[in-house]
C-alpha cells in the first residue's frame, strides 16, 4: 500500500524487497515502471541499498521492505520506522477516502493477484544436513500441484510458481529450519507448508 501510494504520488527509485516477500510487491512495481532489487533476508541488505542508493542517484531507492514489516522509504533515514509508517498509512486512508483492507483489495484486482500467506518455524529435535535439504527442495518440478517456475537460491531456496512460493531457510545456528508459503488461498498455503515440512522431516537423521 506504501508503495502504491508513493508511486501514484509520482515518486520513482528502486523497490528493494527481501526474497520472503510477497511476489505481489514485483507486479505492483512492474506495473508502476519501478525496478525491483531482490535481498538475502535481514533489513541490513535494504540498508546497504538505501546507502548506495545516496551515493549514486541513478540506483535511488523509493521503498524497502522485510517480511516481518520492516519498512523504510524515501527521504527519511535507511532504516525502518513504524511511526513514520504508520502515518503513511493513514495519509493513504485520507488521501483514498478507503480502508486499509479496501487498498489493499484495490491493489489485488489491479495486478491480478491474491495474496493468502504464512510461515512456520520447525524447531527440529536435533541438527539436519542442511546442504542435503536445500538441494533436495532445489529440485521440485512441482508445489502443490503448481509446476515451478524460477528456483531462487540466494538465502535458502525459494520456488516460485504462478500465484506465490514456496520457500525453505535452515538456521545455521541452531537445528531450525523457516517454512515460507504464498498461495492463492489459505488452504493452498496450509497445504504446501504441510508438503514442505514432510519433506524436511525426511532428512532428520535416524
Amino acid at each position: 500500500m506504501l508503495l502504491h501510494h508513493l508511486a501514484s504520488q509520482g515518486k520513482r527509485g528502486i523497490v528493494v524487497r527481501t526474497v520472503s516477500t510477497s511476489g505481489i510487491i514485483e507486479r505492483l512495481a512492474q506495473h508502476h515502471g519501478l525496478r525491483v532489487l531482490q535481498t538475502p533476508v535481514g533489513f541490513k541488505y535494504i540498508t546497504e541499498a538505501f546507502l548506495h542508493g545516496e551515493a549514486h542517484p541513478e540506483d535511488a531507492v523509493l521503498i524497502g521492505g522485510e517480511e516481518s514489516g520492516g519498512i523504510g522509504v524515501q527521504g527519511h533515514v535507511p532504516e525502518r520506522d513504524g511511526l513514520l509508517n504508520g502515518l503513511l498509512l493513514q495519509e493513504t486512508v485520507a488521501v483514498s477516502g478507503l480502508g486499509l483492507d479496501e487498498q489493499f483489495a484495490q491493489i489485488e484486482a489491479l495486478v491480478g493477484f491474491r495474496h493468502h500467506y504464512d510461515r512456520v518455524d520447525l524447531h527440529l529435535p536435533r541438527p539436519i544436513d542442511r546442504a542435503a535439504l536445500m538441494e533436495d527442495i532445489a529440485g521440485l518440478g512441482s508445489l502443490g500441484g503448481h509446476t515451478v517456475l524460477d528456483v531462487v537460491t540466494m538465502d535458502g531456496v525459494k520456488l516460485v510458481f504462478g500465484g506465490g512460493y514456496g520457500m525453505v531457510r535452515a538456521s545455521g545456528t541452531e537445528p531450525v529450519v523457516r517454512l515460507y508459503v504464498e498461495a492463492p488461498s489459505d488452504a493452498e498455503v496450509q497445504g504446501i507448508l504441510n508438503e514442505l515440512r514432510e519433506r524436511t522431516l525426511r532428512h532428520l537423521p535416524s
